[in-house]
């Protein structure tokens, strides 16, 4: 038989309401927390048939967090504000929250309606936190990034990527733009200084096709939201422009926290 109860609101431990259920000897609880802004976040500790056990998990909540967590966290607040997952107003309060936050259920209040928070150590990576596509317009502002240096060389990725939001897809995307038509820039200038006139002939035409297939594979990926670098800049890594971290795909299993 499954009894489940609500228990009252225990003052000064940041937990609004507390839903319990107990079948024989195991126990669940889900934590219901609101914010001064009107966000709700929820903590769903894992079963255990020892009552000790799960409240030393549900203990690891008021543990402290450091000052690298609450740098990952923003991370990936200003990467769902850039692609449209927040408002403005939204991504200032959770950015508050966030570098604010003392402990880590303090922290989970800046995850709230964008990522599940599980109570166990609260190790969210980057594939809970990443499940969603990127964003449609954020798509469409990393293929033109790629497109633009076709016809302006570095200025369209450069504009781009000094009016696009810091750690966006966007600006990872102008920058490796950037990075590429650079590359390719300096390969030429070093080729035609140093070779001689018949590998120059031979060499030039290869660079001038190797540039238009990888730039226009590089507009392609951008517009299907896909976090690609090519083989030339794999090879040769000139980075004029930080590129950040690759994380947009959501295929690392980096802990954001913990």
């Amino acid at each position: 038989m499954v009894v489940a109860a609500v228990a009252e609101s225990a003052p000064g431990s940041g937990i609004d309401s507390r839903l319990r259920v107990e079948s024989g000897d195991h126990r669940m609880e889900i934590e219901l927390t609101t914010t001064h802004n009107g966000y709700m976040t929820s903590s769903v500790p894992q079963r255990h048939n020892d009552s000790g056990a799960f409240r030393a998990e549900a203990a690891k909540l008021g543990l402290p967090v450091t000052t690298e967590q609450r740098e990952r966290t923003a991370s990936f607040l200003q990467n769902a504000y850039a692609d449209g997952r927040l408002t403005e107003v939204e991504f200032d309060e959770r950015i508050g929250m966030a570098l604010q936050a003392q402990t880590r259920r303090e922290l989970n209040t800046s995850f709230a309606g964008l990522a599940l928070v599980p109570a166990s150590g609260m190790r969210l990576t980057s594939r809970s936190l990443s499940a969603d596509a990127v964003a449609p317009s954020a798509k469409a502002m990393g293929g033109l990034s790629h497109l633009s240096a076709l016809g302006t060389w570095v200025v369209g990725p450069a504009v781009i990527y000094a009016t696009a939001q810091k750690g966006s897809y966007t600006k990872r995307e102008a920058a490796k733009a950037f990075n590429f038509q650079a590359l390719m820039a300096l390969m030429v200038l070093v080729g035609g200084l140093v070779l001689p006139n018949f590998l120059a002939e031979i060499v030039m035409p290869v660079l001038a096709l190797s540039w238009l297939i990888f730039t226009i594979v590089g507009v392609v990926k951008a517009f299907q939201g896909k976090d690609w670098t090519n083989p030339i800049a794999v090879v040769i890594p000139l980075k004029v422009l930080n590129q950040g971290r690759r994380q947009s795909d959501g295929r690392q299993e980096r802990s954001l926290i913990g």
